[in-house]
């Protein structure tokens, strides 16, 4: 016998008890303890003028927010952390850091003791661009980004991608292309089929006006 329970919340989380007779004179009992996780699914960090910010939403348990710096500043890391529960219970926390240095690399990490995942706000670079075309780098890691997103002037989103839009992605180029495959060996044999039918004998020559030169030469 088991309990299946779908649609699980917060409030599902606790212990659950089981208590059953086997025969007359016997039984079976079991404590069986439910923990509900929410875990860290995205990190967003970003700045503006001074100020860095970090945070995420939809965490269960309570998280923690670290930051870290490379290289380390001289000056005291101040940073304001706030959390808050929803209605949910979930947890979302925010932590922002006053630091006028630009040229560093911010790292901020969000962990509640099952999983964390992090963000990395590079340093500022400078790059010339031509009138006709320039490239900029978003990282130099060899793992592919799971998320990425291009901002102009820390806030106007230029192109959002998440690892499931990617996937998609990559699915429709495949179709497109099997599709086309597909189209084009179509083609190619509705043609020979043509071809065929127009090409009766080798000698191009209708099959009437051929035996009517067989006759005649036999006459």
């Amino acid at each position: 016998m088991s309990l299946k329970l779908e649609r699980v919340e917060i409030p599902d989380e606790g212990t659950y008890k089981c208590y059953a007779s086997i025969k007359e004179g016997s039984s079976h009992e079991a404590h069986i303890k439910l923990k509900v996780d929410a875990p860290v699914l995205k990190v967003d960090i970003q700045q503006a003028e001074n100020k860095t910010t970090c945070s995420s939403e939809g965490i269960y348990p309570e998280p923690q927010l670290t930051w870290s710096i490379d290289p380390p500043p001289n000056e005291t890391l101040h940073n304001k952390t706030t959390v808050h529960q929803t209605e949910q219970k979930l947890y979302n926390i925010s932590s922002s850091l006053n630091v006028k240095v630009t040229d560093v690399t911010y790292n901020c990490t969000v962990s509640t003791g099952r999983n964390k995942m992090a963000a990395t706000l590079f340093k500022q670079t400078s790059l010339n661009g031509s009138s006709k075309e320039t490239t900029m780098r978003c990282t130099s890691s060899k793992s592919p980004p799971t998320g990425l997103i291009w901002r102009f002037n820390h806030s106007q989103i230029i192109i959002e991608h998440s690892q499931g839009n990617v996937s998609n992605l990559i699915y429709i180029v495949i179709a497109i292309a099997i599709a086309v495959a597909v189209g084009i060996l179509l083609v190619y044999c509705i043609m020979k089929k043509v071809c065929c039918s127009e090409d009766p004998g080798e000698s191009g020559e209708p099959e009437e006006l051929t035996d009517m030169n067989k006759n005649e030469d036999e006459q």
